[in-house]
């Protein structure tokens, strides 16, 4: 299960990465000494070069890069001078701009693809072996079950002793008694 879940975020991770793939530049550059870079997304239904016309109103030393688009969303990187971040940021938050999440990896999106697919590689073998140690202690099934089983009562136990409620001259016990065993 624990295998599964982590090839299922890494699945998730690589699906964020794609629209990205085109952009060479590394997701840790996110400033320079005059300049921001940030990348995010637009809602498809917003025309860039309406924004673009936005931003050069209040500053023409910004720019808007597009990376890549799809049926619901642009792909974008803003470049803007840092004395105007609040401005630049005011202008594309009004059309629904969003700061993308992948900004805290490290390289370009296609190096980060490459190494989360070798990633799932890894835990596809590891799944693969698990797998096979599993099918091979199928003579042992019984002996498992009944291991299992002791197991499951003694945890239960435990957890059953945590919820006793006592003092020194009072013990209350909350669950079910057979009738036969009542007196």
């Amino acid at each position: 299960k624990r295998l599964t879940a982590e090839e299922s975020r890494v699945r998730g991770l690589i699906e964020n990465l794609k629209p990205w793939k085109e952009l060479d530049a590394p997701f840790e550059i996110s400033e320079t000494r005059t300049c921001f870079i940030m990348p995010g997304a637009l809602p498809s239904t917003v025309d860039i070069k309406v924004l673009e016309d936005e931003l050069y109103a209040i500053t023409d030393e910004s720019q808007l890069i597009k990376v890549s688009s799809d049926r619901e969303q642009h792909y974008l990187l803003l470049i803007a001078m840092k004395e105007s971040k609040a401005a630049v940021l005011e202008v594309v938050r009004k059309f629904g701009f969003s700061h993308a999440s992948v900004a805290n990896l490290k390289g370009t999106a296609d190096e980060n693809i490459t190494s989360l697919t070798n990633e799932l590689e890894d835990l596809k073998k590891q799944k693969a072996d698990y797998t096979s140690q599993i099918e091979n202690m199928v003579v042992f099934r019984d002996e498992l079950k009944l291991s299992a089983d002791r197991l499951l009562t003694k945890v239960g136990r435990a957890e059953n002793a945590e919820r006793l409620l006592y003092t020194d001259a009072t013990v209350n016990f909350e669950g079910w008694v057979p009738v036969r065993e009542e007196k």
